[in-house]
């Protein structure tokens, strides 16, 4: 694991060169004199000037709307266990992303912040839509917003705009984030909304960069009423943003919006949130570079930047609107109700042109295809829970009852014809035909589930999780071409954890748990569908030095059964007869030693690869995972050195690092690993904040596997800056 880049080591130095002759003075004055003579109160320098008091803290506790945070670190996690726990007494890893952590680092994407928690590999905001190949140990994650599954997250999906924080969920998580089409093996991303506050604040801002790059937005909350004396409160807050760039891509020119408007209504144990959402997402299609072109590098002495999508081929556009509720009812100070519930609509037009299959001629010519691909999908979902929390002689109690209802309904076709044959190496366009699109299949999911949680704290110490949950997951698919099917499975997933301090500052724990869902790509198997099964369970530590140093280190251990994978026989239709594992260590860390100075770093370890197979040998790495990953970032404020005027200035830096991955399912061309720099300067003064971001700031040059359905590898942005200027009051 790489250190900070030496931007971060110039603080020491600063301080120093401004301190430590001052301070060497101090110490001289003391030493000469004698014990019964030191008082309290001010030393003065040897020119009879007395040094201001500077007194170092850590970070203030302070609150976002889900819980305490002190600093970057959050105490607390509502969605691990969909209740409000602190992070000690959860049984399994979990990464919380604040928002000050997503605006310090100047984050553009949901790829940007999450290379803040270990083990998760990002999609690439080149991708039309970001929730399908986000990998959470080694295996696809499940996108889930406000703690319900966002299927096929369209729309302006990779926008930061309306985030709380992310909280990323790793370890045996199935028994609340399970069955259907949300139950990820490795893990859950859950994004947490910024809902109507109960304070006014406005703020406005705008963001430009390279390529033309401007992204305006605002965030407006305004309060009426109060709850106190049995009164009633209204909250309304309206999040909005456009954007319009082009790419460091050819032929790609991106634009989308999304509008959040939202109110919330409360009163003293009552609030009523109706949140809705509309977004949309224009850009050019782009299929990646072939792996063996490439070599995992760009070394055929081609344009890695080139697109085989033509100039003429009309914009890929993907759309996301609906609405979604939040009731809580406090009925005294044991029971809690909740409701959660959503509407959403998403749909697709996605028309490409795209290199297939091996080269025709030489390393740089391949056959291209055009291709049109239409999806429609409607997703209703319900999600009631009671809460219960009391206290039985030396055991306090946290009772969880919940019942999930879901269902997509998922409409689409796709098609494909020959185009012309494309050269990298002298690439020219070819106009785009739409090829007439195969019969639609229609196809439903719906999940019905119970799950009932028992979290006991036996002595303040011992921390108990134990939960079960009973899933009935339907499958059907009519396919206008005939044929079809119809599904029904149900099963139990239970799950056990405990977390022991067994000091004030260090927690050990180990968790255990079983997991669900839909396989993907059921279309093309030979049989009727099964539910893709999991296992996990991982054992780890927690430490926390003070207040102002804490660290986690977790081994993890997954067996995925029932896997889609090829059978020859059957002309590469698929059967569930495939098994892969996953298995590594994890580590964070966050050092903050005061209001100043924070640093914070991961890494993973992660070996996911095929145990069973038709066609590839047990042992091949999966695609697209690296083995190492490691990020390191930290910020300094210059709040207590310097005049005045450099109270509001704050630097950054950071280096992420990443080995190899294979670039295809038979990991016969492999990217090579690379090593970016990226680095924030910002200054506020009352209500303006300014903030420079440098992206890559070496020009690194590298790939990285690309999730297109042809095992493509993408190359990384180039040098990037971001100049945004906002208004905050």
């Amino acid at each position: 694991m790489r250190l900070p880049s030496s931007r971060l080591r110039r603080v020491p130095f600063v301080f120093n060169t401004m301190f430590a002759p001052r301070i060497a003075a101090v110490l001289a004055c003391g030493a000469v004199l004698p014990a019964a003579a030191q008082t309290p109160g001010p030393v003065a320098f040897p020119d009879g000037t007395v040094p201001p008091m500077i007194v170092t803290a850590p970070p203030l506790l302070e609150r976002d709307q889900v819980g305490e945070l002190r600093g970057y670190q959050a105490l607390t996690s509502s969605s691990a266990t969909r209740t409000s726990t602190p992070l000690n007494q959860i049984p399994q890893s979990v990464t919380v992303i604040p928002r000050q952590l997503i605006e310090d680092q100047g984050d553009r994407t949901v790829a940007d912040a999450l290379r803040n928690a270990a083990g998760v590999v990002p999609e690439s905001p080149l991708f039309l839509n970001q929730n399908l190949n986000t990998f959470v140990r080694g295996f696809s994650a499940e996108i889930y917003r406000d703690g319900m599954q966002s299927y096929f997250d369209a729309g302006f999906a990779q926008s930061l705009l309306g985030i709380e924080r992310i909280e990323v969920i790793r370890g045996p998580s199935s028994t609340l984030f399970g069955g259907g089409l949300g139950g990820g093996h490795g893990g859950v991303v859950n994004f947490v909304s910024r809902l109507p506050g109960v304070a006014n604040s406005y703020e406005m801002g705008v963001t430009f960069g390279p390529y033309g790059y401007a992204n305006p937005y605002m965030d407006l909350n305004q309060v009426a009423g109060t709850t106190a004396n049995g009164g009633v409160q209204v909250s309304a807050r309206l999040q909005a943003e456009y954007l319009s760039t082009r790419s460091y891509i050819e032929n790609v020119l991106l634009s989308g919006y999304q509008v959040i408007p939202a109110v919330t209504v409360r009163t003293e144990n009552t609030s009523v949130t109706v949140q809705a959402f509309t977004s949309e997402r224009r850009a050019n299609d782009y299929p990646g570079l072939p792996p063996e072109l490439t070599g995992g590098a760009s070394n055929f002495g081609i344009d890695p930047y080139r697109n085989a999508n033509g100039g003429n081929v009309p914009r890929t556009v993907t759309q996301r609107n609906g609405g979604r509720l939040f009731f809580e009812h406090r009925f005294d100070d044991v029971f809690t109700l909740r409701l959660a519930a959503q509407m959403a609509s998403s749909n697709l037009e996605q028309p490409a042109q795209f290199p297939f299959g091996p080269p025709v001629v030489g390393n740089t010519t391949y056959a291209r295809f055009n291709g049109y691909l239409q999806q429609d999908l409607s997703q209703v979902t319900v999600l009631p829970t009671l809460e219960a929390r009391f206290t039985t002689g030396p055991v306090r109690h946290t009772v969880l009852a919940g019942l999930e209802g879901d269902r997509v309904w998922d409409e689409g076709g796709i098609a494909f014809a020959f185009s012309d044959i494309y050269d990298f190496a002298q690439p020219t366009d070819a106009t785009f035909v739409r090829p007439q699109r195969a019969p639609p299949t229609r196809n439903v999911y719906t999940t019905l589930a119970a799950f009932l949680q028992e979290q006991a704290t036996l002595w303040d110490r011992v921390h108990i999780l134990a939960a079960a949950r009973v899933t009935q997951l339907q499958i059907s698919s009519t396919p206008d071409a005939g044929g079809g099917f119809d599904s029904t499975t149900t099963r139990w997933t239970p799950r056990v954890g405990i977390a022991v301090d067994v000091l004030p500052w260090l927690t050990p724990y180990a968790g255990w748990g079983q997991g669900l869902r839909s396989p993907s790509g059921y279309a093309f198997l030979v049989n009727e569908p099964k539910p893709e099964t999991s296992e996990q369970w991982e054992v780890g530590v927690r430490a926390r030095l003070g207040e102002t140093l804490s660290a986690s280190v977790a081994y993890f251990d997954i067996e995925r059964t029932n896997v889609p994978v090829a059978d020859p026989a059957f002309f590469g239709l698929a059967r569930q007869t495939g098994q892969q594992r996953s298995r590594g260590v994890e580590v964070e860390m966050l050092w903050q030693p005061d209001q100043n100075f924070a640093l914070l770093a991961n890494y993973a370890y992660t070996n996911a690869e095929i145990t069973q197979d038709n066609l590839l040998a047990p042992g091949t790495p999966l695609r697209a995972v690296p083995r190492n990953l490691a990020r390191a970032w930290g910020i300094y404020r210059f709040r207590d050195i310097g005049p005045e005027w450099l109270q509001g200035l704050s630097i950054g830096g950071g280096v992420t690092v990443a080995s190899g991955a294979p670039a295809n399912d038979t990991d016969t061309v492999r990217t090579k690993g690379y090593t970016t720099f990226d680095a924030q300067i910002a200054y506020q003064t009352g209500p303006v904040r300014v903030a420079l971001v440098g992206r890559n700031i070496g020009n690194a040059t590298y790939t990285t596997p690309f999730n297109y359905f042809n095992n493509s590898v993408t190359p990384g942005a180039p040098t990037e800056v971001f100049l945004t200027a906002s208004l905050r009051f």
